[in-house]
């Protein structure tokens, strides 16, 4: 991991149904009861993430065989491939917790994410606030185009 220069990931909530990791790694009981608790918004490579972007359970998250977290940040460029508007949850939380520096979504996904800061979607909004860059307003515009 250490030598990792790009990485691309996702991020889902298996709540949902549409993830491509087997059901039954989120069903065992202590998955369930991870996923129950009420600041948990879904997952990043199968770390489960709160609201902040911080992990839901530290102990629990050392059974996940993916790149720690705290790895990912350190590596120099990080591309989120996140879309839909039931993951927008789950995508301020990577953005809050700093993972992705590189994000490709669909423009009413980021759009909802937007008008959920209070920033309606607008050219010029600060979604830097959530540690990304000002992406979601580009795919905007090349949408209305």
């Amino acid at each position: 991991w250490e030598k990792l220069d790009v990485a691309i990931v996702g991020a889902g909530d298996p709540r949902l149904g549409k993830v491509p990791v087997p059901q039954f790694f989120f069903s065992d009981p202590v998955s369930a009861k991870i996923l129950a608790k009420e600041g948990v918004v879904g997952d990043l490579l199968c770390h489960f993430l709160e609201h902040d972007g911080s992990l839901s359970d530290p102990v629990f998250d050392r059974r996940v065989m993916s790149i720690p977290l705290s790895w990912l940040k350190k590596v120099p460029c990080v591309l989120g491939v996140i879309g839909l508007v039931e993951k927008k949850h789950v995508l301020q939380a990577v953005l809050r917790g700093g993972y992705i520096n590189v994000l490709i979504t669909d423009a009413e996904t980021a759009r909802a994410v937007l008008e959920e800061k209070g920033e309606g979607g607008e050219r010029g909004g600060n979604e830097r606030d959530f540690g990304a860059k000002d992406i979601s307003n580009n795919l905007i515009e090349r949408r209305r185009e």
